[in-house]
């Protein structure tokens, strides 16, 4: 790749879905009168890097001062692009870059000094193109479907750290893996918008006919969904004495349930396990059947996405049972299993490919050598700020289980929509805008983004407007257990 020049494609602001185009300047900056000499959409590729110059107003991100990459137009001049809204792939040695391997965002690579090279002539004008997907890299390998939302990404919301491991006492570990959910970027690191042309969001297609609701029946069973088996206890106590073992897959009846002792978050299942009786925690186990009676959860709730999946985390979005805030589920499991979209269907609000992953969905930190938490990742699109491949589908109001219903109208949130992220994906299997059918494959299982094991992050959040970005319904937040059995 040496020699080759280095090429850029417009990219944006990732995760903004009504970002269409970016604004090329007449010099270097967003001040001292930087006009601006033409707008190019999202996805124009093939564009030739004549020169880079540091921001002329010195404007920064956190310390670190933007660069500025000029380039050919259609109409025969120039104009200067900001490095937090494009891609590179080429040699940039020219310009203090080195070899750019595979498609970057410029702003999160390091600029050292330029290496002696004959100049390079100005390139033929490039007209623009439709994009092909806002954040594409040039070289990335669209999974079966376009990508998606996080959209956009990013969110450009609030943080959600790092997932917490839940707190079991004496519970058998869950295996090896031990995954650790992305966290979404703070505002604060979110790049400057000021380049990016904003266009309304088409509106959402009609909410789908309302379906008749799917509930369980048969006799009420717990599934034990612990690898290494669950732990059944003389009393509905982390700390009480092992009477017995349910390995994993086996099944047992439930004969009551009642809440944790010691401020137990959890609730305890009395179970019936070859003649004896016992009690085990709610998170080590996934219910069947007529279950609701106990006041457990309701029979006509979402069943897990990932149905071959272990318990892994819990939600926790204010650290306070684990000292990490994580604002999901998280669900363990092996690269390539299916996951699964709800049973009456939905819609796809988004799908993010993480161009860092790559196709083969590789995790930043078992493979390209991040430490979780890093700051790094945190900011950076390439890894769709640590979520890996992800997904995003909105569930419509009039096809959620009538007790969640329930819930929203006694929580100020009645024809509320359910958005649902699935993060950390092997490979997408949907684009953003398509209606899903019900148990429909929407991705499979994976280790990508900032991850450490093979694990589904699954995220909900409500909402009231269809038309919604991730972003903007931060304050909807809520555990998966309002949608969905573990």
């Amino acid at each position: 790749m040496a020699g080759q020049p280095l090429v850029i494609t417009i990219v944006g602001v990732p995760n903004l879905p009504n970002v269409t185009e970016v604004n090329i300047r007449s010099i270097p900056t967003t001040i001292n009168n930087a006009s601006v000499v033409a707008k190019l959409r999202l996805g124009t590729t093939g564009l030739i890097a004549l020169d880079v110059q540091i921001d002329q107003g010195n404007i920064n991100l956190n310390g670190k001062v933007y660069q500025w990459f000029q380039i050919p137009l259609p109409n025969g001049g120039t104009g200067w692009v900001r490095d937090d809204l494009i891609n590179v792939v080429g040699d940039g040695s020219r310009f203090g870059y080195g070899v750019v391997p595979t498609a970057t965002v410029p702003f999160f690579l390091t600029r050292g000094a330029p290496a002696a090279a004959a100049p390079v002539a100005a390139a033929a004008p490039v007209a623009a193109v439709q994009p092909v997907a806002a954040v594409q890299p040039v070289a990335a390998v669209q999974p079966v479907a376009a990508v998606q939302p996080v959209a956009a990404v990013q969110p450009v919301a609030a943080a959600q750290p790092v997932a917490a491991v839940q707190p079991v006492a004496a519970v058998q570990p869950v295996a090896a893996v031990q995954s650790v959910a992305a966290v979404q970027p703070v505002a604060a690191v979110q790049p400057m918008s000021s380049e990016v042309v904003m266009t309304p969001v088409a509106a959402a297609p009609a909410p789908a006919p309302v379906a008749a609701p799917v509930v369980q029946s048969g006799p009420p069973k717990v599934i034990c969904m612990m690898k290494g088996g669950c732990n059944v206890r003389q009393a509905a106590d982390k700390n009480g004495a092992v009477v017995t073992r349910l390995n994993y897959k086996d099944t047992a009846d439930i004969l009551d349930a009642q809440q944790g002792a010691n401020n137990d978050y959890f609730k305890w299942l009395k179970i019936s396990v070859q003649g004896q009786q016992g009690w085990v925690r709610e998170d080590l186990v996934r219910l069947t059947g007529t279950f609701g009676k106990f006041g457990v959860a309701a029979e006509d709730l979402y069943p897990n996405p990932a149905q071959d999946s272990w318990w892994s985390r819990d939600f926790d979005p204010t650290g306070a049972v684990s000292g990490i805030p994580h604002g999901g589920w998280d669900h363990a499991g092996n690269v390539g299993v299916p996951m699964m979209a709800g049973p009456l269907g939905g819609y796809v609000t988004k799908d993010m490919f993480c161009q860092k992953c790559g196709t083969a969905g590789i995790s930043a930190v078992e493979q390209a050598g991040f430490a979780i938490g890093d700051q790094r990742l945190i900011q950076d699109p390439g890894w769709n700020y640590g979520y890996g491949h992800y997904v995003i589908v909105r569930y419509d109001n009039n096809l959620l289980p009538e007790s969640v219903k329930q819930w929203l109208n006694a929580n100020n949130l009645a024809n509320a929509h359910a958005f649902v992220m699935y993060a950390h994906l092997h490979e997408i299997k949907v684009k953003t805008g398509q209606t899903v059918t019900p148990g429909q494959v929407i991705g499979t299982l994976g280790n990508s983004g900032m991850s450490q094991g093979a694990h589904l992050h699954l995220e909900l959040r409500f909402g009231t407007n269809p038309n919604a970005q991730w972003p903007e319904i931060k304050s909807g937040l809520v555990t998966p257990a309002r949608l969905f059995l573990r």
